[in-house]
Formats: C-alpha cells, structure tokens, sequence
C-alpha cells in the first residue's frame, strides 16, 4: 500500500491510503509535539521524533506497535534520520544542542536501541542544522560508535 503519513501539533501520527485518502490508522504517538518522521527506507520502520525527547521506532508490519522507544536528549527532539550507508543506524539532533550519531537497530526488543535527534546522513558530507540556522557540514567515512557533537 502506497502510504500518506502526516503529524501535528496534537501529538498523533495519522496514517492514510495514498490512493484512496482512507485514514487507516490513527493514534497517540508522543505525549508532545511531532517534530519529524522518517520512514525506513528497506524494512516496515517509522521513526519519529518529538518535543517529549524521545525517538520512537514503530513497526508496520505488527499493526503500528512501538517497537522501541529512545531518550537521552535534554530537550526536544528536532529530527532522526536513518543512515543511507548502514540502513540499521540512525542520527538524531536536538534542541539541546546535541547530535547524537549511529546506534544500531536490533531485530531484539529487550530494551532502549537507539537514541538519537535530526540530521542529514549523506556520503561524503553530512550535515546539520540548528534552530539557530547555524548550519554544520563535516565529512563522514566510518562511524564506530556512538557520538555526540555539542554545538553552540
């Protein structure tokens, strides 16, 4: 099914049929605002992230359950995005004025996966931008750990 998803200021996550606008799905995702969605681009993955600071994953394919749920930003959560070299990882960046890059997805629910905010993973440049509108550009190889960038 081709898909429409939308979010607000309400803090639900909507889901519609493209073609026929049908509204197939509708419920409470963040207990604060939406700020972005990024859906995977290979698995049934929906990332979200919210003023709450948290990051949420949601699985389609188990009828929109949150999979996992990540935390560890001070404040909100402006953007996620997955990796487009390693699709099983994602960055964050927040308002705390921190991005916070690669941690694994695991098939596994045993507990917090990722925690993350917003920015764009792009080879050979990711980039980043605050609400500042300070925009930040570096070159990415290899990531093997999790980082966090601090920035003013």
């Amino acid at each position: 099914m081709s898909a429409l998803i939308l979010i607000a200021d309400d803090m639900r996550l909507r889901l519609y049929n493209y073609n026929t606008m049908e509204k197939v799905k509708d419920m409470e995702a963040h207990a604060d605002y939406i700020r972005f969605v990024e859906i995977h681009p290979t698995l049934p993955y929906i990332l979200s992230s919210s003023d709450d600071m948290s990051i949420k994953l949601w699985n389609w394919e188990q009828n929109w359950d949150c999979t996992s749920s990540f935390e560890g930003h001070a404040h909100y959560v402006m953007m996620c995005k997955f990796n487009p070299k390693d699709t099983n990882t994602f960055a964050s960046a927040s308002l705390d004025r921190t991005i916070k890059v690669p941690h694994r997805i695991e098939a596994s629910t045993n507990g917090p996966l990722i925690r993350f905010g917003a920015l764009a993973l792009n080879s050979p440049i990711s980039r980043s931008k605050a609400m500042t509108g300070v925009s930040t550009a570096w070159t990415t190889t290899r990531v093997v750990r999790s980082s966090v960038f601090h920035f003013n």
